[in-house]
Formats: C-alpha cells, sequence, structure tokens
C-alpha cells in the first residue's frame, strides 16, 4: 500500500491547532527547536500564541510552513511506524 501526503500552503494558518497537538506529541516542538536552530530564528513563537502578529507580512512564513510539514509528517510517521513495510 502506497500512501501521500499534501501539506496546505500559506493562507491556511491556523497555529492554535499545531499547538494543541504539541502537547500529545512533543516531536512537533522538537521539530521546531531544531529549525529555529538551524535559521537563528525562534518559530515556535509564532506557534505558541505568545506573538501577534500578521502573517500575511512575515518573512518566516516559508520556513514556518516547511517547518509544520515536517513536523507533522514526522508525527504521522512515529504513529504509524508499525504500520509501514
Amino acid at each position: 500500500m502506497k500512501f501521500a501526503m499534501i501539506f496546505p500552503g500559506q493562507g491556511s494558518q491556523r497555529t492554535d491547532i499545531l499547538f494543541k497537538l504539541s502537547k500529545t506529541f512533543p516531536i512537533i516542538k522538537n521539530t521546531f527547536d531544531e529549525a529555529s536552530d538551524y535559521i537563528n530564528h525562534n518559530l515556535w513563537k509564532y506557534i505558541n500564541g505568545n506573538y501577534n502578529n500578521n502573517f500575511k507580512n512575515n518573512e518566516y512564513i516559508p520556513a514556518l510552513i516547511l517547518t509544520t510539514s515536517v513536523s507533522l509528517y514526522y508525527t504521522w510517521k512515529k504513529k504509524t511506524k508499525k504500520f509501514l513495510i
């Protein structure tokens, strides 16, 4: 069986969902920490609700979308590990 994952792009931001998921799946926050270290900017501050910003004008949108997608992929992979061949 083959799987495909499709991730949303810009304009579909709802950080409250990702923040809630991170409470159950710490790999999400860990992925954001790793990405933040790599680009030398705290991406998690946009997710945890402590940053009030208009995302349409944010220069970090591409990094946020990519990091969100990767963190959700890692979460899915970890949860479905026993089902993968």
